[in-house]
């Protein structure tokens, strides 16, 4: 049997909102960009939201496996912002998901037909303390294997330069 991190499929999605419903579909408002910028009243980035959906070869079902999320920044260095506590925490968002076959009450799916679905959703309402001008990366990572990421790039826009007087 391969290793779960070979045979996945990892899509990751940046979005102004997205959630999921009670059967786990998503529901997404502007989704796929890759250029965001900051609220000069707070520093902070527009409120967005990142997906990333998960297909897990029907080899693997009822397998545990983990997925970590991570910002990184340009030069490859973690991103930290302040927890709840005001102290700086690493922006890295990690569970443990089983890989379910699919079913749906009332319906017969044969075995092994469908992959198995899952989705890590990360909503920033407020935003984030990035800087302007620079490019940052969300990568994901399954069952801590480093030899395969997945990810997204962005960037933080500078505001336009002011008119100058004189």
């Amino acid at each position: 049997m391969s290793a779960l991190s070979e045979t996945a499929r990892v899509a990751v999605l940046l979005a102004d909102y997205a959630a999921a419903d009670a059967v786990g579909k998503l529901n997404v408002i502007g989704g796929g960009w890759q250029i965001t910028a900051l609220d000069p009243s707070t520093g902070m980035t527009t409120p967005h939201a990142v997906v990333v959906s998960i297909d897990i070869s029907p080899e693997h079902y009822d397998d545990v496996f983990t997925i970590e999320l991570a910002l990184y920044d340009s030069a490859g260095d973690l991103v930290s912002a302040p927890g709840p506590m005001g102290q700086p925490q690493p922006l890295r968002i990690g569970q443990s998901i089983k890989a379910d076959a699919p079913t749906v009450p009332g319906v017969i799916i044969p075995k092994k037909v469908l992959w198995a679905h899952s989705q890590l959703l990360a909503s920033f309402p407020g935003g984030l303390p990035l800087t302007a001008g620079e490019s940052y990366t969300w990568r994901v990572r399954l069952d801590a294997d480093d030899s395969l990421t997945w990810g997204t790039t962005f960037y933080v826009a500078a505001p336009r330069p002011g008119p100058v007087l004189g």
